[in-house]
């Protein structure tokens, strides 16, 4: 097998922004499910779901601790929001989405949730692309130790998966047995299991099952190691997801969007707040159609 590197850069990302109908309507841009945010990580699902309206999901669903539904409505009034603690209309929640987010700030001793979209998804036959992240990713480590019908289940499905880990999120889905830095392994194991994966650091990269390409996100600075980022990059991935027909484009935007915009701020400031980028993204999405190439401000 022969990989190739792709950096993605503006001229290359900017063929993905979709262009919208003079008569378009809500229900072409996706149905975004984000189930997300403990007690005490209540903002991983919020800025998850800003991520997702911003990028222009036409619905976003957060499904959440029933804590958090108060500051999720005063603060993201175009977001849904449900108690993920409710089974039956956790299931219901699944059921209507084309998009589903699992997470962020979910929390370990969350399982139920997990294993509720799990169930879910083994019954239905109706397609559904997935965004495992954050706390989600450990739960799905533990799967593929421990039951290989679930690794044949991910790659013979319906379903699309797609997996966003950092460093150490890698070693607890590979047991440690992957260096990140072995591109040809890495494949395999993509391969392997049937999913996209976005190998997130600095540069973030990007695999797709049976692929030969690995496109590598060559934006990024230092000012975005703050927590929230990886949230907002999973927000990001799951609206374009809705809007963006081939799964691969719809990763490669999100990555680039994410740390164009962060790059931008980061001229003028010493961080980049998580939040701030996800606001930034309409404008910017329009500033590159326009051929601007740059962001409004």
């Amino acid at each position: 097998m022969v990989l190739k590197n792709k950096n993605i850069d503006l001229t290359y990302a900017r063929q993905f922004i979709p262009n919208r109908a003079a008569d378009a309507y809500k229900n072409q841009f996706g149905h975004i499910l984000i189930i997300a945010g403990n007690q005490e990580m209540g903002g991983a699902g919020q800025m998850a779901a800003l991520a997702s309206v911003y990028s222009g999901a036409g619905l976003t669903m957060l499904a959440t601790d029933p804590v958090n539904t108060a500051a999720v409505h005063s603060v993201l009034p175009e977001v849904m929001v449900c108690d993920f603690m409710d089974e039956q209309k956790l299931n219901s929640a699944i059921s209507k989405a084309s998009v589903i987010l699992i997470g962020p700030g979910m929390g370990l001793d969350n399982k139920f949730q997990w294993e509720t979209l799990k169930n879910n998804l083994m019954k239905t036959a109706e397609k559904k692309k997935l965004v495992v992240d954050g706390d989600a990713l450990t739960f799905l480590a533990r799967e593929i130790r421990f039951d290989t019908k679930w690794i044949q289940f991910m790659k013979t499905s319906n379903h699309d998966f797609v997996l966003t880990p950092h460093r150490g999120e890698w070693a607890r889905l590979t047991q440690g047995s992957i260096d990140p830095e072995d591109n040809e392994s890495v494949q395999n194991w993509v391969n392997q299991m049937g999913v996209y994966l976005i190998l997130k650091g600095a540069p973030t990269k990007i695999y797709q099952a049976n692929g030969d390409i690995i496109y590598i996100n060559i934006q990024g600075n230092p000012g975005m190691s703050i927590g929230g980022m990886g949230d907002t990059l999973a927000g990001i991935i799951a609206g374009f997801l809705g809007q963006i027909k081939e799964i691969a484009n719809a990763i490669i935007l999100a990555n680039f969007i994410h740390s164009y915009i962060a790059d931008i701020i980061y001229e003028n400031n010493y961080i980049v707040l998580p939040s701030e980028i996800s606001r930034r993204i309409p404008a910017t999405l329009k500033a590159i159609q326009r051929n601007k190439g740059d962001i409004i401000h």
